[in-house]
């Protein structure tokens, strides 16, 4: 067989569109050729992500969809990721091979979330988390404690009005109606707690080049498709890692083996995010 059904076609569009989209608008665009799929990137202006790292998660995001999809078709795969200028990647069938029960379910997710299986959003679901999410160069590391939360403080106020900011900390935030040096170690401290019961993994790549960027997305919406059926809801957040002093920080207080790309925050499926002060 040379190239995609219809139904095939229809099956990778559909999930590549469910993939998240953490830039202004949908920053890539698939292209069938043969027996293979690209994703291509569509490079627009965002004027709070010049260096355009928001628009390459989007696109690793929606290429790991890509992944699951070819796989739940029953094909084997080969994957190249960055080939050329605006080309993030592309997936090409190989061969007949079935699914794995893993890939099956994590396909699944990418529309309907896994609510029937929840596990309990403890210590032994977030470590099968970070291994589920483990791709080529790319990896979920734990954060947290009063260091992480001076960092994520601190950030939050250097982007201050930032309301794209402001929605992706609401769950570890809240309003003090304190001032000065007393409300930030209070603020501090607030969002230690938090980070105590709703906790928060780094998105670490071996280097800081293109490439990784895409993967570090491609590790997001895995392990976003990953959280639900382990009792986590996942949230991306990916706009203090804007700041370079915020990056600098992080590698310094957590020594990581490579580069912090972006967060993502998880929230016991008991609590919820938005009520709970």
């Amino acid at each position: 067989m040379s190239e995609w059904t219809a139904i095939e076609t229809a099956a990778i569009v559909r999930a590549a569109r469910g993939a998240p989209v953490l830039c202004r608008e949908q920053p890539w665009v698939l292209e069938f050729r043969g027996h293979g799929v690209e994703l291509r990137e569509v490079i627009g202006g965002e004027r709070r992500d010049p260096g355009g790292i928001d628009r390459l998660l989007s696109c690793g995001a929606a290429l790991a969809n890509v992944v699951l999809a070819v796989r739940a078709l029953g094909w084997d795969i080969t994957l190249e990721v960055e080939a050329g200028a605006d080309l993030v990647g592309r997936v090409t069938a190989v061969r007949s091979e079935p699914p794995c029960p893993r890939e099956l379910e994590l396909y699944r997710s990418i529309a309907a979330p896994d609510v029937m299986r929840r596990g309990h959003g403890g210590a032994e679901e977030l470590h099968r988390l970070t291994a589920i999410s483990h791709f080529r160069t790319a990896r979920l590391e734990p954060v947290g404690g009063v260091p992480f939360a001076a960092i994520l403080h601190d950030a939050s106020r250097q982007l201050d009005g930032d309301r794209r900011c402001a929605a992706e900390l609401a769950p570890w935030q809240r309003q003090l109606a304190l001032t000065g040096p007393t409300a930030r170690r209070s603020a501090i401290a607030a969002m230690a707690d938090r980070l105590a019961v709703r906790p928060m993994l780094a998105v670490v790549t071996d280097s800081d080049v293109r490439s990784d960027h895409v993967l570090a997305g491609a590790v997001i919406q895995v392990a976003m498709l990953a959280a639900p059926g382990l009792g986590f809801i996942p949230h991306a957040v990916v706009r203090p890692m804007h700041l370079r002093d915020t990056r600098l920080r992080l590698m310094n207080a957590f020594a990581f083996s490579g580069f912090p790309q972006a967060l993502l925050g998880l929230t016991p499926a008991e609590l919820n995010p938005w009520s709970q002060t």
